[in-house]
C-alpha cells in the first residue's frame, strides 16, 4: 500500500490527525470509533469519506451508515453491517488468493507501467459483471447486496455496482504500487439518467489521471471486446459525462496518455478516419476503435456516419460487408467489428 494515501497528503495537520485516529479503530476492526480527542471543527464525516476513499480494504461495515454519538464528554463513529474479525480476515484472504497471482502475471508481462495498468483493466473488465439488481434497489434507497459494493463483492463474487468496480480496480492498482483514489461524483446512466457513481484517479509518472471501470466494462459485457473510452482521461475528457468536486481531487490535465492517443486512433476529419478504417480493413483488424475529435461534423448522427464511411471503405476490399458498431456520443467514440456472413 502506499505509505501517503491521495487524500492524506492534502489534508491539514488536523485532518491528518483524524484521519490517522480513524484509521487505527478500522485498521482493528472497531465497530465503534473514538473520536473524542479529534478537534471539533474538523468535519470528521468528510475525513471518514476521504479515509473510505484511499483504502478500498476496508469493507468490513456498510459504509453508507455511519452514525455520530455524542455525549457530554465523548464523541464515537457507529459502523452498521459489521462483519466480525475472524470472518473478515478470512475474506480478505480469499481476495489475496485472487489478486496476488493476477499482480503477480501483471507484473512479470512488462516492465511499464502503462502496459501493466492496462492488462489489470482488461481482467477485470472480462471478470466482473455489473449487478443490476442491486442498481434498480439503490435507485429506490435500498440494498440487496452490500458486497456489490466492495471490493469482495467485485473480486471474489464477481458482481458489483460502481463502487465495487472502483475499489476492485483501486486494490489491485496500490498494491503493484500506484497511488489511486476512489472519486464519488454523478454520471449519466441510460435508464436512470444522472445518478450516483464511482471511479478512479490514479498517479502515473508524477501525473493524474481518471478510469471508469464501470463504464467501460460494461460496454464489454455487451459487446464481448474490451473497452478503453475511460482509460487514463485527463478533467477534461472525464468532465463529458462525470461530475464531481473538482477542488477535491488532484488535477489530471494529461491527455497524452489515452488509449486511443497512444494507439494512434484519434481522427480530426474524414480523411483520417478513413486511413485508420483502410489500414484496419487491409490487417484485417477486429473489433475497429476510433475516438474523434470536436471537428468531426456530419449531417447525419456521427455513430452512422462512421458505420456507412467504414462499409464503403470495406467493400473496396469486399464484395460484401455487414457490420456491428456502437457510438458513444460522450467520449465520441466508436466501436465496429465485421459480422460473419454465411
Amino acid at each position: 500500500m502506499p505509505t501517503e494515501p491521495l487524500n492524506f497528503c492534502r489534508m491539514s495537520q488536523q485532518e491528518q490527525l483524524a484521519y490517522s485516529t480513524i484509521l487505527r479503530s478500522l485498521s482493528a476492526f472497531a465497530d465503534t470509533i473514538d473520536i473524542s480527542s479529534v478537534d471539533k471543527r474538523v468535519d470528521v464525516n468528510k475525513i471518514f469519506k476521504a479515509l473510505i476513499d484511499d483504502n478500498p480494504q476496508f469493507f468490513y461495515f456498510d459504509k453508507s451508515k455511519i452514525t455520530t454519538l455524542a455525549s457530554s464528554s465523548k464523541r464515537h463513529l457507529k459502523l452498521s453491517s459489521c462483519i466480525k474479525k475472524p470472518e473478515a480476515m478470512k475474506m480478505l484472504n480469499e481476495l489475496n488468493t485472487i489478486t496476488n497471482p493476477l499482480i503477480e502475471t501483471a507484473m512479470k508481462r512488462s516492465r511499464d507501467s502503462y502496459e501493466r495498468l492496462l492488462y489489470v483493466y482488461e481482467h477485470l473488465q472480462k471478470h466482473i459483471a455489473y449487478d443490476e439488481a442491486e442498481l434498480k434497489a439503490a435507485a429506490k434507497g435500498k440494498s440487496l447486496h452490500q458486497n456489490a459494493h466492495n471490493m469482495y463483492g467485485a473480486l471474489v463474487e464477481r458482481k458489483a455496482v460502481c463502487d465495487g468496480f472502483a475499489a476492485a480496480f483501486q486494490y489491485m492498482a496500490q498494491n503493484m504500487g500506484y497511488r489511486c483514489v476512489t472519486v464519488s461524483g454523478t454520471s449519466d446512466h441510460s435508464a436512470y439518467g444522472n445518478i450516483a457513481h464511482s471511479w478512479n484517479i490514479i498517479e502515473l509518472g508524477g501525473k493524474y489521471y481518471h478510469l471508469d471501470l464501470t463504464w467501460d466494462a460494461n460496454h464489454y459485457a455487451e459487446n464481448h471486446a474490451y473497452s478503453y473510452d475511460w482509460f487514463l482521461l485527463d478533467d477534461e475528457n472525464a468532465l463529458a459525462d462525470h461530475n464531481w468536486d473538482v477542488s477535491s481531487t488532484p488535477i489530471a490535465t494529461d491527455a497524452s496518455l489515452m488509449w486511443h492517443e497512444l494507439s494512434g486512433l484519434v481522427a480530426n476529419n474524414e480523411s483520417e478516419i478513413v486511413e485508420i478504417f483502410t489500414k484496419a480493413v487491409r490487417k484485417p483488424v477486429s473489433p475497429i476503435y476510433i475516438r474523434c475529435t470536436k471537428n468531426i461534423w456530419s449531417a447525419r448522427p456521427i455513430g452512422e456516419y462512421l458505420a456507412q464511411l467504414l462499409i464503403d471503405t470495406a467493400l473496396r476490399c469486399r464484395s460484401k460487408v455487414e457490420i456491428e458498431y456502437s457510438w458513444n456520443e460522450k467520449t465520441n467514440c466508436f466501436f465496429g467489428r465485421f459480422a460473419k456472413l454465411g
